[in-house]
Formats: C-alpha cells, sequence, structure tokens
C-alpha cells in the first residue's frame, strides 16, 4: 500500500537517481510487535552488547499495519533532501504515523535530541506535503500523529539535570506530565506523542 504510493508518486516531486530502478521494501504487521531504530542502535552500549536489546518501541494493533522506512525512501533520490524520521506506518484506512526514535542517557534527550527528533519529525512533514497525490492521501486520515519514541539507555537517572531552555512548547513533556495517553497539537493538523520504552504505542486507542 504505501509502496504503491511512493513508487508511483513522490519520485515525481523528488526525482531518482539516474538509472536506478526504485522498489521500497514495505512490512506489514499485526497483533504486538516492536521496532528498531539501526542509527541509533549502533552507538548504543547495551544495543552493542545483546542484540536482542535492539527494540525502541513497542506496538499493538489489532488492524494490519503498513510500514516503510523514510531512509530507504530517500535512498533513490537523486539531490540530498532534509533529515527525515525512521518510519511510516499506517493502517490504510485510519490511522497515519510518523515514527523517530533513539536510545540514550536522559540528559540527552531532555537536550539536542528531542529537539532533533521533532525537527525530523517536521522536515518529513514537509517533504511528504510537497507532493500532491502524497498530501491528497495523508489528509484523508483520521488520526493523524507524529510520534517520537526513546529508550532509556541509562539505569540510575540524574535527577539533577535540566531540560534545556528554549525548546517549543510541544516539545517538552516533563517527567510530571508525560503519559503514553498524552499528546499535544503539532503542524499539518498533525498531533504530536511521546512513547518512552518500554511502554506500548497502542495503536486502537489513537483518536
Amino acid at each position: 500500500m504505501l509502496k504503491e504510493l511512493f513508487e508511483s508518486s513522490f519520485y515525481i516531486t523528488y526525482p531518482p537517481k539516474k538509472d536506478m530502478r526504485v522498489s521500497i521494501n514495505e512490512r506489514t504487521h499485526s497483533g504486538n510487535f516492536s521496532l528498531s531504530d539501526s542509527f541509533s542502535c549502533k552507538d548504543c552500549a547495551a544495543c552493542i552488547a545483546d542484540p536482542s536489546a535492539r527494540e525502541n518501541i513497542k506496538i499493538s494493533a489489532s488492524s494490519l499495519i503498513h510500514e516503510v522506512s523514510m531512509s530507504e525512501v530517500t535512498s533513490f533520490v537523486k539531490e540530498d533532501i532534509s533529515e527525515n524520521c525512521d518510519y511510516i506506518l499506517d493502517d490504510g484506512t485510519k490511522t497515519f504515523i510518523l515514527l523517530e526514535m533513539t536510545c540514550s542517557q536522559p540528559k540527552y534527550v531532555d537536550g539536542s535530541k528531542r529537539n532533533k527528533a521533532t525537527k525530523q519529525l517536521y522536515e518529513t512533514l514537509v517533504c511528504l506535503f510537497a507532493n500532491p497525490d502524497l498530501k491528497q492521501h495523508i489528509e484523508s486520515y483520521v488520526n493523524k500523529y507524529v510520534v517520537f519514541s526513546w529508550k532509556n539507555t541509562q539505569n540510575d537517572v540524574d535527577r539533577n539535570d535540566k531540560v534545556e531552555q528554549g525548546f517549543l512548547a510541544f516539545t517538552d513533556f516533563s517527567d510530571e506530565t508525560y503519559s503514553p495517553d498524552n499528546y499535544r497539537n503539532f503542524d499539518f493538523d498533525f498531533k504530536y506523542k511521546e512513547i518512552r520504552y518500554p511502554h506500548v504505542l497502542e495503536w486502537d486507542k489513537l483518536k
């Protein structure tokens, strides 16, 4: 589903490299499943020591979920485009999600990583909405979310760490207000949600 949409539309706006055959891999999931981000895991000591630890988010869904890697989508593009999120997920009818993940220590998430993740999610939306077919497709969904998921790789959290100043209001989920059920409004009529591993992104509860 997502595969066909991207292959037929995305590369009209963003021409592919010369003589390259575009073929995007799409995976499907249902029930309980997890996703990992090889880019964030490769520098994570816990993931290097134990490959089974390479799990950045848990998702639960009763419907069939389609998933494509945004890095694969952009790998075919001739010209460099801005940094994008890790994955795009949808159920084909109701819910559309952009997902950015990382594993890190809290002080780094509260600092630059949350800010960078939010920027990547925003830049992905700019990229997708530049294509009329993709824009129309995305706008047809009832539930539209950008999700930042992070995994704490530090056992002892330093409670003296302070959140870096100057963040946009919707990027700052403090310990007091965080909940996997919370969300805030984002651009392009999307909602922003943060999921802290091992909390589960419950697809069926999104609305």
